[in-house]
């Protein structure tokens, strides 16, 4: 996914980063900095996309070398082959509960 400059991100979230900071009230607060506040959720959103880059990365690595999974039915084992965009959503779900469980 293409990571957005500050200007679009700002466009796209402003409106609801200004709901959130009227609900909890830090926009009353007397040293509230609106200009630190969004920079600090813009930095928050580009760790994010980073992060998820590198986990599609890995994700992609892991199709190309595998791309087959095997279960097992009582006594019968299968073999699935998935299709490519199939498996890249299944790794991707992996990845997600594994990156969870770190936390």
């Amino acid at each position: 996914m293409k990571i957005l400059n500050f200007d679009d991100w700002y466009d796209i979230n402003e409106e609801q980063i200004y709901i959130e900071l009227t609900e909890n009230g830090s926009d009353r607060e007397l040293d509230f900095d609106p200009e630190k506040e969004f920079d600090k959720r813009y930095q928050i959103y580009l760790d994010d996309m980073r992060e998820n880059d590198k986990w599609n990365e890995i994700a992609e690595t892991i199709f190309l070398k595998y791309c087959k999974i095997t279960y097992t039915f009582i006594n019968d084992s299968k073999t699935l082959f998935l299709e490519k965009d199939d498996a890249i959503k299944a790794l991707f779900e992996f990845a997600k509960i594994y990156k969870n469980n770190k936390k």
